[in-house]
This record gives structure tokens, C-alpha cells and sequence, in this order.
């Protein structure tokens, strides 16, 4: 082992000469990120990934599936052919893309917001997720009566493929209804604002006994329906214009195959 003397410090040379080359490699790389900037023009943001996540690539992402693929974030698969070609995870990362973004979207000036933004929604319309999805799989709000400032909609279809390919039994949506009102009753707002009761909350909650239709949508038996109040001006303003179109269930669950 070969060691030289720096005021009075030894210094293994080995070591010395692996930190150099470890800089020099770190150095190659955000040059490939300031050139992944300038090709997408997305801005490199500080602590940007300068390689794919571990967790990404075992999925055997490329630069060209991620919303962000400056700074390796929000994996939406768009170097996929179509929705069949999708793992129900990689399903289940392209529809929380937009969620993921918002959370971080601050971060980014008002180009690359625009930038990561169309690469998401490209996404979106290809996979057909989120405001794109077909209708016969579409959750989305069935009723309104305005001058109470009440909302319907499903929120669990039961016996029913969702858009990640989860298969939902009756027995467990009606448990998740039950749970919910026993142990919650809480809203929030994009899985992300907890909303306080003052805002908005849960009125009615039923299991859908027969199959029946709502202004157009229907609604089996055995599906969860929801009916909620809303106190909050601005936020029933941002339902009555459709920019709040659906309930969506937060929860955790393990898959099965059947």
C-alpha cells in the first residue's frame, strides 16, 4: 500500500486516486444531465437524481418512461406500446403521476412545469387514465344538488376490474364503507389537504342494493356510494365547474393473484 505525507496527514494513494476518479465520473454525469436539460428543456433541480433510481430500474425503466427524465422523477412508461403492455404497478405510477407532481411541482419553473406537465398527460392519453380513461371504467361523480352543496358519486365498484387490473370482491367494499364511517369519516382533497369537517364531510354513505342509473351512470349492486357535504365556497365552485370530478379511495391493500 502506497502512502504519501501531506502536512502530516497520510493519505493512502489508492484512496486518493479512486475519489478523483469518482469526481471526474460525478462530473461526467451532470454533464449528461445538463444536456438532458437542454434536449427536454426541463431545469436540472438540486439533488436531482444523475442516475435511474435503483427501484426504477429494476423495472426496466428508460430515460424516456419518466415524466422527468432531467432529474429521474414520476415514471409514466412512455416508451411502452400500450396499455397491455403495462404492469398493474407501473399502471397504478402512471395515475399517480399527477399526484406525485403536484406534490414537488413547485420546485420547477414555469417551462419545465409546462414540459413535465405535457409528458404526463401524454401518458394519460395513451394508457387512457385519470380524465382520459373509457367510461365503462370511470369512477366520477353521478349528482349534484347545488343549493344544498351535496355530491354523490361511487366510490368503490364492486365484483369490478379497476384501471390497475384490481379485482374488488362486494364482501370488500362493503368491509372498506363500514371501516371508513366507523374509524374516519374524513375527506381530503387530491390525497393530499386533509379537509376539516368545516370544509367538507361525509353525510351518507350506502352499499347500492340493485343496479340502477344516475344521470346517465350507472351504478351495480354492491358498489359503495358516497354523499358528502360541502361547506367550502371555493371548493364547491371548483366541483360545480368539473374541476373536482370524483371520489377516489386512499387505502392499502395486498395483491392476489386470482
Amino acid at each position: 500500500m502506497t502512502q504519501i505525507n501531506l502536512d502530516g496527514i497520510r493519505i493512502d494513494i489508492q484512496d486518493l486516486l479512486a475519489n478523483v476518479k469518482q469526481q471526474a465520473d460525478r462530473e461526467t454525469l451532470r454533464a449528461a444531465q445538463r444536456e438532458r436539460s437542454k434536449r427536454f428543456g426541463i431545469q436540472v433541480l438540486s439533488g436531482g437524481a444523475l442516475t435511474m433510481p435503483a427501484r426504477f430500474a429494476r423495472m426496466g425503466a428508460k430515460i424516456g418512461d419518466l415524466g422527468d427524465p432531467v432529474n429521474m422523477k414520476f415514471p409514466v412508461w412512455l416508451t411502452k406500446a400500450d396499455r397491455g403492455s403495462l404492469t398493474p404497478v407501473q399502471l397504478g405510477q402512471v395515475r399517480n403521476a399527477p399526484v406525485r407532481f403536484s406534490q414537488f411541482g413547485d420546485r420547477y419553473d414555469e417551462k419545465s412545469r409546462a414540459a413535465v406537465g405535457r409528458r404526463i398527460e401524454g401518458a394519460l392519453r395513451k394508457f387512457k387514465v385519470g380524465r382520459f380513461a373509457e367510461k365503462s371504467f370511470k369512477i366520477s361523480i353521478v349528482a349534484k344538488q347545488e343549493e344544498k352543496q351535496l355530491v354523490f358519486g361511487v366510490v368503490l365498484k364492486a365484483d369490478a376490474t379497476d384501471l390497475q387490473g384490481d379485482h374488488i370482491s362486494a364482501d370488500e367494499v362493503e368491509e372498506a364503507a363500514h371501516k371508513f364511517m366507523m374509524d374516519s369519516r374524513m375527506m381530503d382533497l387530491n390525497h393530499q389537504e386533509t379537509l376539516p369537517q368545516s370544509r367538507a364531510m361525509p353525510v351518507e354513505s350506502f352499499i347500492a342494493p340493485a343496479d340502477y342509473e344516475i344521470n346517465g351512470q350507472g351504478i351495480g349492486k354492491g358498489d359503495w356510494v358516497l354523499g358528502v357535504k360541502v361547506f367550502d365556497p371555493e371548493l364547491w365552485k371548483a366541483i360545480k365547474n368539473d374541476e373536482i370530478n370524483a371520489f377516489s379511495i386512499k387505502g392499502r391493500g395486498k395483491r392476489r393473484k386470482l
